[in-house]
Protein backbone atom coordinates (compact mmCIF):
# COMPACT_ATOMS: atom_id res chain seq x y z
CA UNK A 1 0.00 0.00 0.00
CA UNK A 2 1.37 3.55 -0.99
CA UNK A 3 0.31 6.12 1.54
CA UNK A 4 0.89 10.26 0.94
CA UNK A 5 1.21 12.36 3.59
CA UNK A 6 1.44 15.84 3.08
CA UNK A 7 2.26 19.06 5.61
CA UNK A 8 -0.32 21.71 3.37
CA UNK A 9 0.34 25.60 3.03
CA UNK A 10 0.20 28.20 0.73
CA UNK A 11 3.97 29.36 0.65
CA UNK A 12 5.03 26.03 1.29
CA UNK A 13 3.73 22.13 1.34
CA UNK A 14 5.45 19.21 2.86
CA UNK A 15 4.89 15.85 1.27
CA UNK A 16 6.23 12.34 1.96
CA UNK A 17 5.06 9.67 -0.05
CA UNK A 18 5.43 5.98 1.97
CA UNK A 19 5.69 2.51 0.78
CA UNK A 20 3.96 -0.68 3.19
CA UNK A 21 4.81 -3.96 1.52
CA UNK A 22 3.81 -5.74 4.65
CA UNK A 23 8.05 -5.42 5.99
CA UNK A 24 8.00 -4.30 9.20
CA UNK A 25 9.00 -0.61 7.95
CA UNK A 26 8.18 1.12 5.63
CA UNK A 27 9.96 2.84 2.53
CA UNK A 28 9.97 6.92 1.68
CA UNK A 29 9.74 6.51 -1.94
CA UNK A 30 9.45 10.67 -2.50
CA UNK A 31 9.40 13.32 -0.20
CA UNK A 32 10.41 17.36 -0.62
CA UNK A 33 8.98 20.64 0.31
CA UNK A 34 7.24 22.31 -2.49
CA UNK A 35 7.44 26.29 -2.39
CA UNK A 36 5.03 28.79 -3.84
CA UNK A 37 6.61 31.77 -2.92
CA UNK A 38 7.78 34.31 -0.20
CA UNK A 39 5.47 37.12 1.35
CA UNK A 40 2.34 35.69 0.06
CA UNK A 41 -0.69 37.45 0.58
CA UNK A 42 -4.08 36.16 -0.35
CA UNK A 43 -5.78 39.63 -1.80
CA UNK A 44 -7.92 38.20 -4.92
CA UNK A 45 -8.50 34.91 -6.16
CA UNK A 46 -6.48 34.93 -8.69
CA UNK A 47 -3.55 34.66 -7.12
CA UNK A 48 -4.30 32.04 -4.54
CA UNK A 49 -5.50 30.13 -7.47
CA UNK A 50 -2.42 30.43 -9.21
CA UNK A 51 -0.49 29.35 -6.51
CA UNK A 52 -2.97 25.92 -5.80
CA UNK A 53 -2.33 25.36 -9.54
CA UNK A 54 1.45 24.91 -8.94
CA UNK A 55 0.84 22.69 -5.61
CA UNK A 56 -1.44 20.43 -7.95
CA UNK A 57 0.14 19.96 -10.98
CA UNK A 58 3.83 18.64 -9.04
CA UNK A 59 1.07 16.68 -6.63
CA UNK A 60 -0.26 15.17 -10.02
CA UNK A 61 2.87 13.16 -11.01
CA UNK A 62 3.78 12.12 -7.43
CA UNK A 63 -0.04 10.74 -7.68
CA UNK A 64 0.56 9.50 -11.38
CA UNK A 65 4.08 7.79 -10.01
CA UNK A 66 2.71 6.43 -6.74
CA UNK A 67 -0.82 6.20 -6.98
CA UNK A 68 -1.99 5.96 -3.63
CA UNK A 69 -4.61 4.04 -1.26
CA UNK A 70 -4.42 6.91 0.94
CA UNK A 71 -4.02 10.52 1.70
CA UNK A 72 -3.03 11.58 4.69
CA UNK A 73 -3.40 15.54 5.02
CA UNK A 74 -1.70 16.91 8.21
CA UNK A 75 -0.93 19.52 10.71
CA UNK A 76 0.37 22.97 8.05
CA UNK A 77 3.85 23.24 6.90
CA UNK A 78 4.19 26.58 8.50
CA UNK A 79 3.24 27.58 11.94
CA UNK A 80 2.91 31.04 10.75
CA UNK A 81 1.13 30.96 7.99
CA UNK A 82 -2.42 32.01 8.34
CA UNK A 83 -5.61 29.11 8.96
CA UNK A 84 -7.17 30.67 6.44
CA UNK A 85 -4.49 30.33 3.86
CA UNK A 86 -3.75 26.56 4.66
CA UNK A 87 -7.64 25.89 4.55
CA UNK A 88 -7.89 26.73 1.21
CA UNK A 89 -5.00 24.48 0.34
CA UNK A 90 -6.84 21.53 2.63
CA UNK A 91 -9.88 21.67 0.45
CA UNK A 92 -8.00 21.66 -2.97
CA UNK A 93 -6.28 18.61 -1.74
CA UNK A 94 -9.38 16.91 -0.74
CA UNK A 95 -10.51 17.74 -4.12
CA UNK A 96 -7.39 16.28 -5.67
CA UNK A 97 -8.10 13.10 -3.53
CA UNK A 98 -11.45 12.77 -4.80
CA UNK A 99 -10.31 13.42 -8.40
CA UNK A 100 -8.11 10.21 -8.14
CA UNK A 101 -10.75 8.19 -5.91
CA UNK A 102 -8.31 8.55 -3.22
CA UNK A 103 -9.35 7.76 0.18
CA UNK A 104 -8.32 11.31 2.32
CA UNK A 105 -7.94 11.29 5.54
CA UNK A 106 -7.60 14.65 7.60
CA UNK A 107 -5.40 15.16 10.68
CA UNK A 108 -5.54 18.92 10.52
CA UNK A 109 -3.76 19.85 14.35
CA UNK A 110 -0.92 18.28 16.28
CA UNK A 111 -3.12 16.67 18.69
CA UNK A 112 -5.19 14.57 16.19
CA UNK A 113 -1.51 13.27 14.25
CA UNK A 114 -0.04 12.53 18.00
CA UNK A 115 -3.19 10.76 18.71
CA UNK A 116 -3.19 9.06 15.62
CA UNK A 117 0.07 7.93 16.32
CA UNK A 118 0.05 7.18 19.71
CA UNK A 119 2.41 9.36 21.05
CA UNK A 120 2.00 11.91 24.05
CA UNK A 121 3.96 15.13 22.37
CA UNK A 122 6.88 15.65 20.10
CA UNK A 123 9.05 14.11 21.68
CA UNK A 124 7.73 10.74 20.97
CA UNK A 125 7.43 12.15 17.38
CA UNK A 126 11.09 10.70 16.16
CA UNK A 127 11.10 7.35 18.17
CA UNK A 128 7.87 6.62 16.07
CA UNK A 129 9.16 7.42 13.06
CA UNK A 130 12.57 5.55 12.96
CA UNK A 131 10.49 2.76 13.95
CA UNK A 132 7.91 2.55 11.40
CA UNK A 133 10.17 3.98 8.35
CA UNK A 134 12.89 2.41 6.84
CA UNK A 135 16.54 4.59 6.48
CA UNK A 136 16.51 8.36 7.68
CA UNK A 137 12.72 8.89 8.39
CA UNK A 138 13.56 11.70 11.01
CA UNK A 139 14.77 14.81 9.13
CA UNK A 140 15.81 18.23 9.77
CA UNK A 141 12.70 19.69 7.39
CA UNK A 142 9.66 20.41 10.06
CA UNK A 143 7.25 20.20 6.77
CA UNK A 144 8.57 16.81 5.37
CA UNK A 145 8.51 15.18 9.43
CA UNK A 146 4.87 16.15 9.81
CA UNK A 147 4.10 15.31 6.10
CA UNK A 148 5.59 11.72 6.74
CA UNK A 149 4.14 11.28 10.38
CA UNK A 150 1.10 11.84 8.58
CA UNK A 151 1.44 8.95 6.00
CA UNK A 152 2.27 7.03 9.27
CA UNK A 153 -0.86 7.64 11.25
CA UNK A 154 -2.89 7.59 8.52
CA UNK A 155 -2.18 3.50 7.92
CA UNK A 156 -1.85 2.37 11.19
CA UNK A 157 -5.19 1.88 11.31
CA UNK A 158 -5.46 0.71 8.15
CA UNK A 159 -2.50 -1.67 8.31
CA UNK A 160 -4.12 -3.93 10.75
CA UNK A 161 -7.33 -4.63 8.45
CA UNK A 162 -5.78 -6.96 5.57
CA UNK A 163 -8.44 -6.31 3.48
CA UNK A 164 -7.12 -2.64 2.68
CA UNK A 165 -4.25 -3.41 1.28
CA UNK A 166 -2.93 -2.74 -1.81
Amino acid sequence: MIALGIAPGLRALGYSVLYFNGAPRAEILDSDVLHAGRGITVRDAIDAARRIHSHRLILDVVLQRNPPAVMVLGPQAESSEPPEHVAVIRLGLMALGQAFKVEVIDLHDVAALYAALGIENVKGLAPCLRAAVAGPAVVRDRRILFATAAAVAGTMGRSRNPQDGK
